[in-house]
């Protein structure tokens, strides 16, 4: 079953029951008694069933207009959910999850939506789920799911709980890497595909690079430079994976090779703290204490001059040319090298929490989202409102694991101990009470 947040409506009992007073000869009953001697052709027996059918009509009255005040007490009494912009739709284990903490979300080209969960893998068609556990699906090595990934080709990579990889192309499910021995709560993540070629970022910063032939995909690992400990940033348009390491270099994955990058331009005494690249192929550099935007060809530092300090956390370049910079507690919007924008009402709510990174996403309308671990869902709406939804909008609970756009338009969000929400976009808007 699917639990929805609605309006409701009181209707007074009372208003009703007066619409349909008896009427004897034109005259109304209800409101008034009749003499028992009446010269309008009833008799004492007919006046007497009428009297005590008033009598039970009134009774059925005042019940209902008590049942109107106690409802009425209670909808101002509990607490009530805001409306938004977007209607709020809930499935849990009572309609077929597998668990009710959802980790991952895809949708493969054939138009189903893929659930990964603490208790197996889910499919979903809108009405029903179909569900995949490792005693019953032997190719899937462990029942929790930490990732879900569409490559290029349209294959579903299921990332398990120690690390292993496993695909799902054409019905059927194939391991593809495996589990770590002693290790679990692992990473393995999709971070660029071609047609015949995946990369996966694992755990502690090697590249896991698939290459596909007619028998299948050949593997190979591409260690990181000893002791780097690289975190993935971003991949560009061309395919290249940017990171960061553990002493605050910035690292280079290209042709299937490691290499620290630095161009003139860059501070040469300041960690980088983050790294996130346009559609355009401009790549931006977070430092301590500086914001760097490359071209390709040259460096330049866009962040603002003077005493104040700025340490990006997360630097995030839109399709509308926008540039959203999370630095300390603070979410600005840059422009011209000045600071245009503050949203003041999300300060402090927003960056890693629980040791678990911010989801950031653009939805095809180029509205901005970021799911939280334990704030909620933010949204930055195209035309520029700030809308943040929480348990007091209708989810389910503030600790938000995974987000998703699917090709009908619709958000889909996993949460922690909550379920699966569908957030559809409100069509019509109620202006006024009757």
């Amino acid at each position: 079953m699917v639990r929805s947040c609605s309006h409701w409506k009181l209707i007074d009992p009372i208003s009703k029951w007066r619409h349909a007073e008896p009427v004897v000869h034109g005259r109304h009953i209800g409101s008034s008694s009749l003499p028992l001697a009446c010269a309008d052709g009833f008799s004492d027996s007919q006046l007497m069933f009428l009297s005590a059918s008033l009598k039970a009509m009134r009774l059925r009255c005042f019940v209902l207009s008590a049942l109107s005040l106690w409802i009425g007490f209670l909808a101002a009494t509990l607490p009530s959910v805001a409306a938004t912009d977007f209607l709020i739709d809930v499935n849990d284990t009572g309609d077929g999850l597998p668990s009710s903490t959802v980790t991952s979300i895809a949708q493969t080209p054939d138009g189903y939506l893929w659930i990964g969960t603490y208790n197996g893998l889910a499919r979903f068609d809108g009405e029903r789920f179909v569900t995949y556990d490792s005693v019953e699906t032997p190719e899937l090595s462990h029942a929790r799911i930490q990732g879900l990934y569409v490559d290029a080709g349209g294959t579903l990579w299921i990332n398990t709980f120690r690390g292993g990889l496993t695909s799902y192309r054409n019905g059927r499910f194939h391991r593809e890497w495996k589990d770590h021995e002693r290790l679990f709560d692992l990473h393995t993540t999709l971070a660029h595909s071609t047609s015949n070629e995946v990369f996966f970022v694992m755990q502690f910063g090697d590249v896991l690079h698939g290459v596909r032939n007619q028998d299948g995909l050949v593997w190979k690992v591409i260690p990181s430079p000893g002791g780097s400990r690289p975190l993935l940033q971003c991949a560009d348009p061309l395919g290249r994976l940017w990171f960061t390491s553990r002493d605050g270099r910035v690292l280079l994955f290209h042709r299937g090779e490691f290499r620290e990058f630095s161009v003139e331009g860059f501070p040469t005494d300041r960690r980088a703290t983050a790294i996130s690249a346009d559609q355009a192929g401009n790549i931006y550099f977070g430092f301590e204490g500086a914001i760097v935007r490359w071209d390709g060809t040259r460096a330049e530092t866009i962040s603002p001059s003077g005493p104040e300090a700025v340490s990006p956390q997360w630097i995030i370049p839109t399709r509308r040319g926008d540039l959203w910079v999370l630095d300390g507690d603070r979410f600005r919007k840059l422009l011209n090298g000045e600071w245009v924008d503050e949203v003041q009402e999300w300060r402090g709510r927003l960056g890693y929490a629980s040791g678990r990174a911010m989801g950031v996403h653009e939805d095809r309308a180029s509205g901005l989202w970021m799911n939280h671990y334990g704030n909620g869902l933010f949204h930055i709406t195209p035309d520029g409102r700030y809308e943040r939804f929480t348990t007091s909008e209708g989810l389910p609970g503030d600790r938000l694991n995974a987000w998703f756009q699917s090709r009908e338009g619709n958000i889909w969000v996993g949460v922690d101990r909550g379920g699966l929400v569908r957030m559809r976009e409100r069509r019509f808007h109620v202006v006024g009470q009757s």
